[in-house]
């Protein structure tokens, strides 16, 4: 069983540019949850006032999903927390040794001591307690499982392997979380980032090892490149590898277009799973293959979305899409000559740079209607 923690919230919200109101973060969470999605991040408390005011409504929400702060391991933070009655929160520390030293100024007996402790201290009030061990793919193996076995014994929930930098490809993700799986027996959280486009294939490779949490986001949205994409990752289980997920597809593309116009943003046409360049066609090849039988060239089907699935006139189409495309539009096939018009529009599309518009392609079918009508009826034009 795949259990998704949803971080457009939280991380999401960490994208260059992007920042939700508390009306959009309460709208989007109920969605995640109608969507089937039961462990959204939210938010991180010791921000400022109004990110606290948020969370004390989130808290206060019927929003069927458990709802999680994100902190550092400070007590102020964790008492931030508690003050916004978010009990559930993922307690987050630096374990590569470039971080520890560069970045907190301290060694490593200090992060295992620090994080226990504070660990211990939040499980002391009740909550659901996540280790976020920040640059955990560049942390020395042997303090890794020593580290997770601390955080275990110290009452932790589970432990969330973060690959901060995105450096991981799947075979390195699936040794590295093989290699905790073996080390700790609560559940193991992946959080992969996109900054070499392999958050979702390293997420997969997470969970197949045994990673039983993955953390994701709508659309892929967070800091730098984003972090594993929502759509991407429940589709590439639902469809790829056979496995439930517990979320609708449906919803997928209502989630995208929430977040979509809360940032004032187009979705990219190549983005995968619910680009609109998925379901368009211009090759002929792929729409013969099409016209005999969908799942020649579809593994999913953009009704699934609500897409309309498109055919494109252009420079690669050949005679079976224009023939299929002209019959949409109500054009008579029987008295044309189906390849002088296919070379027509190869020709014209060519000569544009684009394709053609529907106004375009009418025109050119007349010209070739009208052409015959007047080789048919003897007629001589000057």
């Amino acid at each position: 069983m795949i259990h998704l923690v949803d971080n457009t919230l939280r991380d999401g919200e960490q994208s260059p540019g992007v920042m939700f109101s508390s009306r959009e973060k309460l709208t989007m969470a109920y969605l995640l949850a109608d969507s089937g999605i039961r462990h959204i991040e939210a938010g991180c408390p010791a921000i400022c006032e109004e990110e606290r005011q948020t969370m004390r409504l989130l808290s206060k929400s019927r929003i069927d999903a458990t709802i999680y702060s994100w902190n550092r391991a400070k007590i102020e933070d964790l008492d931030l927390s508690f003050n916004c009655g978010i009990a559930n929160m993922v307690i987050s520390m630096p374990v590569s040794d470039q971080m520890i030293t560069k970045k907190l100024r301290k060694n490593r007996n200090y992060v295992k001591d620090h994080f226990a402790k504070i660990v211990e201290c939040a499980v002391s009030q009740g909550g659901e307690i996540v280790c976020g061990l920040e640059d955990a793919s560049r942390a020395d193996e042997t303090f890794l499982k020593d580290l997770c076995l601390q955080l275990e014994k110290s009452g932790a929930d589970r432990i969330r392997i973060s690959d901060t930098l995105g450096v991981l490809y799947p075979e390195k993700t699936t040794r590295l979380i093989k290699m905790i799986r073996n080390t700790i027996s609560i559940p193991i959280e992946f959080h992969g980032h996109n900054n070499f486009g392999l958050a979702t294939a390293n997420a997969i490779s997470a969970h197949l090892a045994g990673a039983d949490f993955v953390d994701t986001s709508i659309l892929g949205i967070g800091d730098g490149c984003g972090i594993t994409a929502l759509e991407e990752f429940v589709c590439a289980a639902e469809f790829l590898l056979e496995i439930k997920t517990g979320v609708s597809i449906a919803g997928l593309k209502s989630l995208a277009d929430t977040l979509q116009i809360a940032l004032g943003l187009e979705l990219w046409p190549w983005k995968p799973v619910l680009g609109k360049n998925n379901y368009t066609h211009e090759s002929g090849i792929h729409i013969d293959g099409l016209l005999k039988d969908l799942e020649n060239y579809e593994v999913i089907s953009p009704e699934i979305f609500g897409i309309r699935r498109k055919f494109v006139l252009g420079k690669h189409t050949g005679k079976h899409a224009v023939a299929y495309y002209c019959k949409t539009l109500g054009l008579d096939m029987d008295d044309i000559d189906l390849e002088r018009l296919t070379g027509m529009i190869k020709d014209k599309t060519v000569a544009r740079g684009q394709s053609l518009s529907v106004e375009e392609i009418r025109e050119i079918y007349f010209i070739l209607i009208n052409e015959k009508h007047n080789i048919q009826s003897g007629a001589v034009c000057f």
